[in-house]
This record gives structure tokens, C-alpha cells and sequence, in this order.
């Protein structure tokens, strides 16, 4: 029972990091338990985005929540929050003739993500976020090219792969 219910509490937590996921699930969530989502993976995530084009970022991440403009930069905010609430579990014990009733559960969770970006009119060159939601897996460098193939005196065709 007790598993079930950690299960599921971090099916939710990877449902709720999706969804605060700015820039959908591909780099939030490497798993479903004991995924490595935190918020310096997602200033990684967000660290990725210097340099990139307004508008990339605005096709990437939708139509900004608030835009502002100061001394030739704009900012670009993105808020999001979800909030849910447990269900409401009762349980009864019955002592002689007499029925006790405890419930438990009906919280109310609420998560939340505020990202900034800022543009200098067109190119992003800072961020910064706040927030209980704002976390990401970090995004794994990029692969390096194979090694060229180099021919050889015997005619063949030599691939040099360290393991």
C-alpha cells in the first residue's frame, strides 16, 4: 500500500513537472522515480537558450504570460501553476459498539514556475526564474562526430574507435 502510494505521488511529481516544463518533457524528466529534475537543471535548460533568437523563444514556449520593455530590452515572462488537490480518505474503527471515523488527505498542492527572459531587442541575454516547480533534467552535452575515416597503405579503409 505504502509503495503504491509513492508510486503514484511520483507519477504525479513527473506529471507536474511536465506540465511547469516550459519547453515540454524532452529535457524535464530522465524517469518516472528518482529522476534528477532540479533547478540546476533547469538554469542548464534555460542557459541554453542565450543567444538564441525572440523568436525562437516565443515559438518554442508560446505567447508570453506579460511583456515589458526597459531602457531597449524586453522581457519575456512565462508563468505557470497547477495546483491539485488529494483526495479525501476516511478510515473507521469500531471499538465495541461504538464507530470512530478519522479522514485524511484533501490538501491543496499548488506548484509554480515564473520564468523571465531577456532580449535585447532581438537575441535572449539573461534569465531568472522563481518558484517550487522550476526544476529540469540537465541537458546532456551533444555527442561528438564519429572519427573520420583515414585510408591506409593497404588500401583499406582504417576507423580508429576508443571504447
Amino acid at each position: 500500500m505504502m509503495m503504491t502510494k509513492i508510486i503514484q505521488s511520483s507519477l504525479l511529481l513527473t506529471a507536474m513537472v511536465c506540465i511547469l516544463s516550459l519547453n515540454g518533457c524532452e529535457h524535464t524528466l530522465d524517469g518516472i522515480a528518482g529522476s534528477a529534475a532540479s533547478n540546476a537543471g533547469y538554469n542548464q535548460v534555460l542557459r541554453s537558450w542565450l543567444g538564441a533568437p525572440e523568436l525562437d523563444v516565443i515559438r518554442s514556449f508560446g505567447v508570453p504570460t506579460q511583456t515589458y520593455e526597459v531602457s531597449g530590452h524586453k522581457f519575456l515572462v512565462y508563468d505557470r501553476q497547477i495546483s491539485w488537490r488529494t483526495p479525501e480518505t476516511y478510515t473507521t474503527t469500531f471499538v465495541g459498539n461504538t464507530a470512530y471515523t478519522d479522514s485524511d488527505g484533501g490538501y491543496v498542492h499548488i506548484w509554480q514556475c515564473s520564468t523571465t527572459f531577456e532580449t535585447d531587442g532581438s537575441k535572449v541575454v539573461n534569465f531568472q526564474f522563481q518558484g517550487n516547480a522550476c526544476a529540469a533534467t540537465a541537458v546532456p552535452p551533444a555527442p561528438e562526430a564519429p572519427p573520420e575515416p583515414t585510408p591506409s597503405s593497404d588500401g583499406l579503409v582504417h576507423i580508429n574507435v576508443v571504447p
